[in-house]
C-alpha cells in the first residue's frame, strides 16, 4: 500500500530531477535546453506550492494538530524561499550571453547557486515527509486525502 501523498512526494524528486537536467544543459553548452528546463521547473515548483498552499496547509490549519517541525507557517516560509531564489536563478538564466568573455564562469557560479537551492529543496522535502503529510494523513479520512490531490482549478 501507498502513502496518501506519495504523489506530492515523488513531485520533489521530479523537481531535483529537472534542477540537474537544467544544469547537464548548462555544462554541455545548450541554453536554449537550460533556459527551457529551468522555465518549467519553474512553472511545475510554482503549481505544487500553490496547491499545497490554497488546498493542504489551510485544511491542516483548520484541524490544527500538526506536529513541532510541522507549523503551517514553516512550509510557507520556506516557498517563500524556494519561489525568490528559483526566480532568481531563471533570471540568471536568462542572462547567459555566450558571447560575453565571462560566459563559462557565470555558468559556473549558477550551478553554485543552485546548489544551495538545492539544499533548501532537500532540507524542505524532508521536512513535508516528517511533518506535513504525516500530520495531514493523521487529521483527515482517506475520502479527504483523496479529495486533496485533486488538482486546483
Amino acid at each position: 500500500m501507498t502513502a496518501p501523498f506519495a504523489v506530492l512526494l515523488d513531485a520533489h524528486d521530479d523537481f531535483l530531477e529537472l534542477l540537474l537536467e537544467h544544469q547537464e544543459a548548462l555544462v554541455r553548452g545548450d541554453l536554449e535546453s537550460a533556459r527551457d528546463l529551468i522555465a518549467g521547473l519553474h512553472e511545475d515548483l510554482d503549481e505544487h506550492i500553490r496547491h499545497e498552499e490554497e488546498r493542504l496547509l489551510p485544511l491542516l490549519e483548520s484541524r490544527g494538530g500538526w506536529g513541532r517541525i510541522g507549523e503551517p507557517r514553516y512550509y510557507r516560509e520556506d516557498h517563500e524561499r524556494i519561489r525568490a531564489m528559483l526566480a532568481g536563478l531563471v533570471e540568471s538564466t536568462n542572462a547567459l550571453d555566450p558571447g560575453d568573455p565571462r560566459y563559462h564562469r557565470e555558468i559556473a557560479l549558477l550551478i553554485g547557486r543552485e546548489q544551495a537551492f538545492r539544499s533548501l529543496l532537500e532540507h524542505h522535502d524532508e521536512r513535508e515527509r516528517k511533518g506535513l503529510f504525516p500530520d495531514l494523513e493523521r487529521v483527515t479520512t482517506p475520502e479527504e486525502q483523496a479529495r486533496l490531490l485533486e488538482p486546483l482549478d
